[in-house]
């Protein structure tokens, strides 16, 4: 019989206004997440409110099925011409054990977002591959790969010649303009476990809810990431990556964020670490004289049961 393996519900607050920070990073990036480390523009004021549950049942000790849930709700400064947004995420898949290190299996997935201030929603429906093997011992590597669907609806309106309105008897002339696009969508991950180490690198492409300017969005994005706890009561990390960002159903240039840091966690205490961060970033929009660069350092605590130091990103 199918026998129920996890059951895990997610709550995750947070507000922000540079986009550049680990903890921004950590605390919006996720399996079926909505929200995205390029969704804070301009540093400007950030709220986020995301509920993530996920399910797992075990139909054999080589098949299992996948389901998860995610809500989310973005508040921005309107008042610079961003939006709000809100939407949803659907997932279900089927994964089968065809050795002690590989596995194989689908999924399909679902998702609504809407952009109050702009009238824009959309729905997007994704079809994957998986495949994920370990290898060489310490080695991980998976990959998904498929294709997304995207249909965006926003409303125009456009004012009409002297002539024509007079012929018409209206100024203007509104509607709601539909675009449905079809794209490449998945993501890579190569990983290595240490003993006291971990090294990462990954790629993602797909949809995700824009930045407050752009709505519904194309997302590419690259990372790579090492960190190390050898050291008593001391973790360390550096990271870079580069996020890529194109509005589907808008013409504007592309927006693009190129960051790197490093950050050192201090056990301080049972459960209490002091975390130093530094981080640059670049942003920059193809097509226009937009640019911005920027560093910040962050210094803060944060609490977590255990005797290791606490992870960076």
């Amino acid at each position: 019989g199918v026998q129920t393996c996890a059951l895990p519900i997610y709550e995750t607050a947070g507000t922000f206004t540079y986009g550049n920070t680990g903890v921004a990073a950590s605390a919006t990036t996720g399996s079926g997440s909505a929200l995205d480390q390029s969704a804070i523009f301009f540093d400007s004021r950030f709220n986020y409110l995301q509920s993530t549950a996920s399910l797992t049942l075990l139909q054999s000790a080589k098949t299992f099925y996948t389901m998860s849930g995610t809500g989310f709700l973005q508040n921005r400064k309107e008042t610079i011409g961003l939006t709000n947004s809100w939407g949803y995420d659907l997932t279900g898949g089927i994964n089968r054990r065809v050795s002690r290190a590989t596995t194989i299996g689908v999924d399909y997935a679902y998702t609504h977002f809407e952009f109050p201030a702009f009238g824009t929603l959309s729905d997007t429906n994704a079809f994957h591959g998986n495949f994920t093997t370990n290898f060489a011992r310490a080695w991980k590597f998976s990959m998904q790969a498929g294709v997304a669907i995207s249909e965006v609806q926003s409303p125009f309106s456009f004012t009409l010649s002297p002539i024509l309105a007079a012929l018409l008897g209206q100024k203007s002339i509104s509607g709601v303009a539909y675009s449905k696009v079809a794209m490449p969508s998945g993501a890579v991950t190569l990983s290595r476990q240490f003993p006291r180490s971990a090294l990462t690198f990954s790629y993602k492409r797909g949809v995700v809810s824009g930045n407050g300017f752009t709505n519904t969005a194309r997302n590419e994005t690259g990372l790579g990431s090492y960190s190390y706890s050898g050291i008593r009561r001391v973790s360390l990390s550096v990271d870079g990556g580069y996020y890529g960002v194109s509005g589907l159903g808008q013409s504007f240039g592309k927006y693009s964020q190129y960051s790197g840091g490093a950050a050192a966690s201090f056990a301080v205490a049972p459960a209490t670490h002091l975390t130093v961060r530094y981080d640059y970033r670049d942003q920059e929009i193809a097509q226009s004289t937009y640019g911005l660069q920027g560093s910040r350092v962050s210094v803060g605590i944060m609490f977590s049961p255990g005797n290791v130091p606490l992870s960076i990103w």
